[in-house]
């Protein structure tokens, strides 16, 4: 059996959660067990400990020693004392490749869905880490597939470059179209940072050269509460299906209570109106949303007016969360 004790970092502060025990036998295909999974990050030391259990007695725990064998399967893979802490932890952290013997998809056993665990952790671990520190936000949203040219990714460089100026860093999705115009324009601009949060996908999708942090995600769930978890409000540009879905998240989790509330900005009479009408028209009339959810939604076509919704909103109170919103921002 193979135990391996992690730790979490939120805001300085150091929490158990607990162990993960995953068992492994020879003949197995699949990972047969898993408990409660915890971390002990330190704020300036972080620590993986990871231990070697083998017939109910601990033989090996705290940093790697000299020689000790992670068992997989039964398969012996020796891992020095030296650096075997910080391989392990850049390979979780994705920072770097593990060794070709060690990584999941090439150990047969390794593939269940337990073991995504550590893919899916690795993911919040760095982003949390990342994002933490950078100044208020906006999240910006937008067609991955429209040419740099089209207006709507002229408007949104001109947005992202103006909120930058703000003192705002910006958030997008850190791939093509008006996701790399908003990087654009947050990069040129001269006092925020430009973030790319880019999800890996078969086609269509690939990180933009205009960022100051640049975090990849095979995940859509960690990915969105990144875009959510650091926002100060949202700016949504025409796009697809992949933008109604952020929208309609953003929306739901301010409805009911599970995000704060901070403005929620749409770009584009002509693109939107439509939509809001058929909300008033249908979801409204037919008392599927309250006619007060409608105005979680504010609709602009220029950027000096998505400026200003933005600064009019925190008139009179700090960027930063309250007590209780940041409590809400904890249970995303």
């Amino acid at each position: 059996m193979v135990v391996v004790e992690f730790g979490e970092h939120f805001d300085d502060a150091v929490q158990r959660a607990g162990r993960v025990a995953v068992a492994g036998g020879e003949r197995r295909q699949a990972v047969v067990g898993a408990e409660k999974v915890g971390r002990a990050v330190h704020k300036d030391d972080e620590v993986i400990r990871v231990g070697l259990v083998h017939g109910g007695s601990v033989v090996m725990g705290g940093a790697l020693r000299h020689n000790a064998r992670l068992l997989v399967r039964g398969t012996p893979y020796c891992l020095g004392a030296a650096g075997g802490c910080q391989l392990l932890r850049e390979c979780f952290m994705g920072k770097r490749r593990p060794p070709k013997e060690l990584h999941p998809d090439n150990v047969p056993g390794l593939q269940g869905e337990a073991w995504r665990v550590f893919r899916i952790m690795s993911e919040f671990v760095e982003g949390f880490e990342k994002l933490a520190v950078i100044p208020p936000s906006v999240s910006i949203f937008g067609s991955a597939r429209l040419p740099a040219e089209h207006p709507v990714c002229q408007q949104t460089r001109e947005i992202a470059k103006r909120l930058s100026d703000a003192g705002f860093s910006v958030v997008s999705g850190g791939g093509p179209g008006v996701m790399e115009a908003a990087n654009q324009g947050a990069y040129a601009g001269e006092k925020g940072l430009s973030v790319g949060l880019n999800i890996q996908l078969p086609h269509e999708q690939s990180s933009n050269q205009f960022q100051d942090i640049s975090l990849e995600f095979r995940h859509f769930f960690s990915r969105k509460v990144m875009f959510v978890k650091y926002a100060n409000a949202y700016v949504v540009m025409p796009g697809g299906f992949g933008t109604l879905d952020e929208l309609a998240e953003i929306l739901v989790l301010i409805q009911t209570g599970k995000s704060r509330k901070i403005p929620v900005i749409l770009v584009g009479s002509d693109f939107w109106r439509g939509l809001l009408a058929w909300m008033e028209a249908t979801m409204v009339a037919q008392g599927l949303i309250k006619a007060e959810d409608m105005q979680l939604m504010t609709l602009v076509d220029d950027a000096d007016a998505v400026v200003a919704a933005i600064l009019d909103f925190y008139e009179g109170r700090e960027f930063a969360p309250s007590a209780e919103e940041e409590r809400l921002l904890r249970q995303l």
